[in-house]
C-alpha cells in the first residue's frame, strides 16, 4: 500500500476514534461547521483579487480560506457540542459509533480537499495519483480538483451551416450489438483550467492514445480521462492539437488496454450512426445520428471568430454539450466522424470528418501545448 494511502487511512481512523469518544452530537456540529466554513472561506477569500473568483490566481486563495474558515468554524461549534454532551445524563453505543462515522467522514473531506489542492504540485502530483483512497474519493466526487472546479462545462461549438439530408436514424441503432460494443474504447474527459472544471468526451483510437476535441482540452492545466466515464481518473498528455479543425489527440497510459475503435474514413452520407458519449457531463448516453455530405462550407465560422478552410460532417442529430469529443459509430461499430458542434435548439450537429482525425493521428508524436488557460 502506498505511503500516502497508509497516512490517509491512519488519520481518518485516529479522527473516528476522537468521534467515537466525542459522539454523534458533537462530531455532527463539527461536520457541519467544517462544511460551512470551507464553502464561505474559499467563496469569499477570492473576492479581495482584481477578478474576483475569475482571477487566476482565486484557486490559490479559496483552498487555504476554506480550510482555514472551515478548521475555526468547527472548533467554535466542537465548544457548543461538549455543552450539549454534558446536558445528557447518559451516552448511548448507537451515540458514540455516530460519532465514529461522521468523523470519519469529515476526515475524508479533508483528505478531497488536500489533494484537490497538492495535484497541482508537480513535486507531488505522482503521489496523489497513486492513491487508491484518492482515487475512490475521485469516483464520487468529479476530480482532478473538485474543490476548485465550479461548474465542469464543455462549451461545445455553435456552427451556422446547411443541414444534413434524410430521415433520422432508425429506433434500433442503440441496440446495435457493435453500437453497445463500443462503450468500453468512450471516455470521459474531467479538465481544470484556471481553476475551473471542464470536461466532455472522447475515444481510444490506438493502445493507450485517445482522440477528442481541441476546444475541451484548450488551456487546460490538468487532463484527466475516465474509460466509460466510471473508475479510475487517468493523467492525459496531448500530444496534438489543431484548433481551426478542433481536434485534439492525448496519450494517457493509464488507459493501455482499453478496445481501440476502428474508423471508416472513406463513410457514405445517409449512413444510420449514433454519437456516444457523456451529454452534460454525466451519465453515458448513445444518440441517434445519420449522416450527411462531407464539405467545406463557404463562409464557415465557429462562434469563436476562427475562420478558415476546412472540412465539416453533417449530421442529423442533436448533440449536447458533454458529447463534444465523442466518436460518431456506424452500426459496424466504426469512428464515422468526431462531434464537435451543434444548431442550438435543432437537430443539425456536425463532425469533425474521420480523414482529419486519421491526419491528425500520424502527425501526433511529442508533447504539445494547447494554448493559454481560459
Amino acid at each position: 500500500m502506498p505511503i500516502v494511502d497508509l497516512t490517509i487511512v491512519a488519520l481518518t481512523l485516529a479522527v473516528a476514534v476522537w468521534g467515537y469518544r466525542q459522539g454523534v452530537t458533537t462530531a455532527a456540529l463539527v461536520l457541519v461547521g467544517f462544511g460551512v466554513g470551507a464553502v464561505l472561506g474559499s467563496s469569499l477569500a477570492p473576492l479581495v483579487l482584481d477578478d474576483g473568483l475569475r482571477d487566476p490566481y482565486a484557486p490559490a486563495l479559496a483552498g487555504p480560506a476554506g480550510l482555514l474558515c472551515g478548521a475555526l468554524l468547527a472548533a467554535a461549534l466542537e465548544r457548543v457540542g461538549f455543552v450539549l454532551r454534558e446536558s445528557l445524563d447518559e451516552r448511548g453505543r448507537l451515540d458514540a459509533l455516530g460519532g465514529g462515522l461522521l468523523a470519519g467522514l469529515v476526515g475524508l473531506m479533508f483528505v478531497w480537499i488536500v489533494a484537490a489542492l497538492v495535484v497541482r504540485a508537480d513535486i507531488l502530483r505522482a503521489s496523489i495519483g497513486d492513491s487508491a483512497v484518492v482515487d475512490a474519493l475521485n469516483a464520487v466526487v468529479v476530480p482532478p480538483a473538485p474543490l476548485l472546479a465550479s461548474g465542469a462545462s464543455d462549451p461545445l461549438s455553435g456552427l451556422s451551416g446547411p443541414a444534413a439530408n434524410g430521415p433520422p436514424a432508425g429506433l434500433n441503432v442503440e441496440r446495435d450489438p457493435e453500437v453497445r460494443a463500443a462503450k468500453a474504447s468512450v471516455v470521459k474527459f474531467a479538465t481544470v483550467s484556471c481553476g475551473k472544471g471542464g470536461g466532455g468526451s472522447g475515444w481510444v483510437a490506438a493502445d493507450g492514445i485517445v482522440v477528442t476535441n481541441a476546444h475541451v482540452v484548450e488551456g487546460a492545466d490538468l487532463t484527466a480521462v475516465q474509460v466509460e466515464g466510471k473508475g479510475k481518473h487517468h493523467p492525459a498528455e496531448p500530444i496534438w492539437y489543431d484548433k481551426l479543425n478542433d481536434i485534439a489527440v492525448v496519450r494517457s497510459p493509464g488507459v493501455r488496454g482499453a478496445p481501440a475503435l476502428p474508423i471508416d474514413v472513406k463513410p457514405e452520407p445517409g449512413t444510420a450512426a449514433a454519437i456516444l458519449g457523456f451529454p452534460g457531463n454525466g451519465a453515458y448516453e448513445v444518440k441517434r445520428a445519420r449522416l450527411g455530405v462531407t464539405s467545406t462550407p463557404p463562409g464557415f465560422k465557429v462562434e469563436d471568430g476562427l475562420r478558415g478552410r476546412r472540412l465539416v460532417t453533417r449530421m442529423i442529430a442533436r448533440a449536447t454539450p458533454g458529447n463534444s469529443g465523442g466518436p460518431v459509430v456506424d452500426l459496424d461499430g466504426r469512428v464515422v466522424g468526431v462531434t464537435f458542434a451543434s444548431e442550438t435548439g435543432g437537430y443539425n450537429s456536425y463532425a469533425v470528418p474521420t480523414t482529419t482525425v486519421a491526419r491528425a493521428l500520424r502527425r501526433a508524436g511529442p508533447p504539445v501545448d494547447t494554448g493559454p488557460c481560459l
